[in-house]
Parts: structure tokens; C-alpha cells; sequence
């Protein structure tokens, strides 16, 4: 896929692994994003430290409308490797945080007050993690 780029510390890793991203890359571009995260969670539990997992992770909850689990996971690629484009996509997590924020605010279900105080845990992460780089 177009957007998840190249990332030198992949270079070390075997070439399933490398054969699996794709894949994962490939259900991502194809809007197949829970067979992309099942892909990514089988990689994650053997590579934990590699930034584009966490990145894709991040890009299919972004689109599956999971903006707290988006944000999460670039939050760690983030940590794992500054990228312009991790800060870009949990720039636009925070702001459908905020959204969500602002409709539980204007009484839009109760279901969303049950999440606030860790969905606002990860935006305040966020905005420390990008304040720090920015």
C-alpha cells in the first residue's frame, strides 16, 4: 500500500514477517480492516516493536471508526519511530475524539460517558506526545 512506507528497522526481520505486512497492507487498501488487524495482532504478538504494525493498527481502527483504539496505536508508533505521518493520522484520531466528546457532551448516549475517562487518558497522551515533537 501507498501509505504505509518503508521503515529500516524491518530490514532484520524475516521475510514471512515482511510477506505478512503485505498482506496486512493489502486488506488495508482493499477497506478489509479487520482482516488487515488480524493479521497485524498475529505479527504484533511476535514483533511487538515494529512501528508500522502499530501505524497500520492505527489506520484500520481510524477508518473503522474506533478513534480511541486508532489513537493508541499510533500513539506507540509514534514512540517507536517519530514519523511526520504517524503525528498526521493521530492528529486526525484526536479530532474525532473531539467529536465524540462534543456529541456525549450534547446528551448523544449514555454508552459514550462509560468510556470518557480513558478515551480523555489517550487524547491528553497524545497531545503530550505531540506537543513533545512538535
Amino acid at each position: 500500500g501507498g501509505l504505509v512506507g518503508d521503515f529500516i528497522e524491518e530490514v532484520m526481520i524475516p521475510d514471512q514477517v515482511h510477506l505478512r505486512l503485505q498482506r496486512a497492507a493489502q486488506r488495508y487498501d482493499a477497506g478489509r480492516y479487520a482482516e488487515a488487524l488480524e493479521i497485524l495482532e498475529g505479527i504484533e504478538s511476535q514483533f511487538p516493536n515494529l512501528a508500522r504494525v502499530h501505524y497500520l493498527k492505527g489506520l484500520c481502527h481510524f477508518h473503522r471508526g474506533a478513534p480511541q483504539e486508532a489513537a493508541r496505536a499510533l500513539r506507540r508508533a509514534i514512540e517507536l519511530k517519530e514519523e511526520a505521518i504517524h503525528h498526521f493520522w493521530a492528529g486526525l484520531s484526536m479530532e474525532q475524539l473531539q467529536e465524540w466528546r462534543a456529541a456525549r457532551d450534547a446528551g448523544d448516549g449514555e454508552a459514550a460517558a462509560a468510556h470518557l475517562p480513558g478515551l480523555l487518558l489517550t487524547v491528553h497522551a497524545i497531545a503530550a506526545g505531540l506537543g513533545a515533537t512538535g
